[in-house]
């Protein structure tokens, strides 16, 4: 087969200056998908923790008598906002992962049709042109060695619930010392210290399983557009 037949096998002006077009949108996509989620969870990260460090003087009263059920319940109640707002910057960068995702999934099959057209380029292609890997699954062993905007994310949500909660125990203790004399000094470490506890892992694993789920079924949107048929060598 001469050069010049190959040639005619091969997509016209037109189809190639859209396939060109089409790859730099995905990688511009890319690119813009990654600094958004950067932006949204520092934004995230900055608000919260400057809300909470305005509230650490109010949060060192909790292990006093002197501490108000009103001032408690006030704490809670800005925590449990801070941690609807870390829920909802939780779903935008799962969204945001996905479609990174698709956009990753999109430029690959650009990549290796072109390189199934000209294989000689293939050593010079620094970007991966396989089949990428199903998304890890979420798990604490991945926070402690590489990290995420996610399990960032996660994580701060899951210190705020611990908060929450543990605020709900020195009331509780509270409560139960308004009711029946003195409050024992061991009911006051020991509540907030279970309740905090127990909602730790809780939060965790709970944010964990819906953020995993929501990745499955990305990678099943995933798996059912790679079944469209491609140039292969």
């Amino acid at each position: 087969m001469t050069a010049t037949t190959k040639r005619q096998e091969r997509p016209d002006g037109v189809g190639t200056e859209f396939l060109l077009e089409e790859y730099r949108g995905h990688e511009a996509a890319i690119y813009e998908s990654e600094r958004a989620g950067e932006t949204r969870v520092n934004f995230f990260l900055t608000v919260t923790g400057a809300i909470v460090a305005a509230l650490m003087f109010e949060l060192r009263t909790l292990v006093g008598d002197t501490a108000s059920t009103g001032s408690r319940l006030l704490i809670v109640v800005v925590l449990l906002a801070l941690l609807l707002f870390g829920q909802l910057t939780l779903a935008r960068v799962v969204h945001r992962n996905l479609t990174t995702d698709r956009e990753i999934e999109a430029a690959r099959r650009i990549r290796s049709y072109v390189i199934a057209l000209e294989p000689w380029i293939a050593p010079y292609v620094s970007r991966p042109t396989a089949t990428r890997k199903t998304r890890e699954k979420l798990s604490v062993r991945k926070l402690v060695t590489r990290g995420g905007l996610a399990e960032t994310v996660m994580l701060w949500n899951a210190l705020l619930t611990t908060t929450i909660f543990a605020t709900l125990g020195f009331q509780t203790a509270s409560w139960v010392a308004s009711s029946g004399g003195a409050r024992p000094a061991w009911l006051g470490i020991s509540l907030p210290l279970l309740f905090g506890v127990l909602a730790l892992p809780v939060a965790w694993w709970g944010q964990q399983a819906w953020v995993n789920e929501r990745y499955a079924t990305g990678e099943r949107e995933r798996a059912a557009a790679r079944s469209a048929p491609e140039v292969t060598r």
